[in-house]
């Protein structure tokens, strides 16, 4: 199930640790050295990321000039990215501020000088957000204007936040869930139209019941196998917990068909899934477009999306009779009542993912439709 670790530009191993080691003229354009840690999964893929980057810096992507009046949000914006609270941040972090800033953002308070905002600008952007694109995104827009802001304010470039007095409530949660022969349909739309990456995410989303982020992520070394069957072994990518999910028979064999499949371009990629041109989900909305596409060829019209394919799997267990405990173990989540006592005395286990993986298959059949007599219809 495993496959030998492909090389990565620029990175060396020293001592079982790992390093991405820039190049003399890659260090004068503004690149460092960065420590990975440990040589394994974790550092290879923090590597990959370095070298992606690197990569898209030399694509132009990166090396465009402030476009922002110096004085500007959006100029102090452009600097934030050189700063260490930048790049401290996560893939994922980093990806979300773009969307938003790129999206939203910059088009209504970008070009105004940081120092003459005022809180009635913030407070106009916000009721726009809300009135023209729903809670949640102006939920995520607010929240991510007022980070920068604070950055703003620590970096002393303003003494004081226009947005900290700015409330923003959290939308309500979904609730929305996929059923198994949905999620079936889902991946046999999605192989048939060529999706093939798509197709074996989705089918790791239902068994692992990981984040989209964490599937988009996966990398071809966190497929693990023993005694018992194969399984993901990884951290999740928003809050560094580690993940230990079984894997079924029927992904196993999507998993197996998809190797033969995508060939050679696999074999050059660190990471499980691609896309139909064969490159890498580089982005949560590229992932996400792709999703939408396969869902209108099973579901038109349909508005679930793939993160609702975790809330299904929660579902199931908890139906199925599942602890709380066990699942937030299998989730790596804030599942316990006690948090603290929680995070220090229930670490995630493989064993506890797979008596998940048991109550799923209980909860399952309660869940579907029933026939006149009771009994179920197999739907």
């Amino acid at each position: 199930m495993t496959s030998k670790p492909k090389k990565i530009g620029h990175y060396v191993v020293k001592k079982g640790r790992g390093y991405w080691t820039p190049t003399p003229s890659m260090k004068d354009a503004g690149f460092q050295i960065i420590s990975c840690g440990s040589d394994g999964p974790d550092a290879r893929k923090r590597a990959v990321e370095a070298e992606q980057s690197y990569q898209q810096w030399r694509a132009g992507s990166n090396a465009k000039p402030n476009p922002f009046t110096a004085g500007s949000l959006g100029s102090f914006y452009h600097h934030l990215h050189e700063t260490e609270l930048w790049k401290c941040k996560s893939v994922r972090t980093r990806e979300e501020y773009e969307y938003f800033w790129t999206k939203y953002i910059e088009g209504h308070l970008g070009k105004r000088p940081i120092n003459s905002i005022m809180p009635g600008e913030c407070e106009r952007f916000q009721i726009q957000m809300e009135a023209k694109h729903g809670p949640g995104e102006r939920f995520k827009a607010v929240k991510i204007l007022r980070a920068v802001f604070s950055a703003a304010v620590k970096y002393r470039i303003i003494t004081l936040s226009p947005a900290v007095t700015l409330p923003n409530t959290p939308p309500k949660g979904r609730n929305a869930f996929w059923f198994e022969s949905e999620v079936a349909k889902l991946i046999e739309d999605a192989w048939e139209h060529g999706f093939h990456g798509m197709a074996l995410g989705i089918s790791i989303a239902w068994d692992t019941m990981m984040s989209p982020v964490d599937v988009r992520t996966l990398l071809q070394s966190e497929i693990k196998s023993d005694g018992t069957g194969a399984y993901v072994a990884r951290s999740r990518s928003k809050t560094g917990r580690e993940v230990f999910a079984p894997l079924s028979a029927p992904t196993l064999a999507l998993w197996g068909r998809y190797r033969n499949v995508a060939g050679e371009k696999l074999l050059a990629s660190e990471f499980v899934l691609l896309m139909r041109d064969g490159s890498i989900y580089r982005t949560k909305d590229t992932f996400a477009k792709d999703f939408r596409r396969v869902r209108d060829y099973s579901f038109k019209g349909d508005t679930r999306r793939l993160m609702d394919i975790r809330r299904s799997g929660n579902v199931e267990a908890f139906v199925g009779g599942a602890d709380r405990d066990a699942m937030g173990k299998a989730l790596s989540n804030r599942l316990g009542d006690n948090q603290f006592l929680f995070d220090t005395y229930t670490p995630p286990t493989l064993a506890a993912a797979r008596q998940i993986s048991t109550a799923r298959e209980a909860g399952r059949e309660q869940l579907k439709p029933k026939k006149e007599d009771g009994t179920n219809n197999g739907a």
